[in-house]
């Protein structure tokens, strides 16, 4: 599949969960899966230019490790905090982390980034 172009600001829903946000500033994708669905297209190469992803939490329909190990290592990810992974909670970053990529970011509650 051809890249799409998303340049215009706005918020751009794009399968489930995921959506895309765009501003002058930054491009952020949210919650990226690709592998739970055969329609679900959500590659890097369809998204050129993206600053960040952010995932929201850690159920597997919105944090898909093979979904996310198809982006670069270098790939900024901002995942919250967990204090102690669980069955119901995994420590995304950690889990980020320990497979290869560099800058994983896990802001508390409240925090900016």
């Amino acid at each position: 599949m051809a890249p799409r172009r998303f340049e215009a600001p706005g918020v751009y829903r794009l399968q489930h969960a995921g959506a895309l946000v765009v501003s002058a500033e930054a491009k952020i994708l949210i919650d990226p899966v690709s592998q739970i669905h055969p329609t679900w297209d959500i590659r890097p190469e369809c998204f050129p230019g993206i600053d960040a992803v952010l995932i929201s939490h850690s159920h597997k329909d919105h944090f898909c490790l093979p979904t996310l190990l198809t982006f670069p290592r270098d790939t900024l990810f901002i995942v919250p905090r967990v204090a102690r992974a669980s069955m119901l909670c995994a420590d995304m970053a950690g889990l980020l982390q320990a497979a290869g990529f560099t800058r994983v970011v896990e802001p508390a509650w409240w925090e900016d980034v």
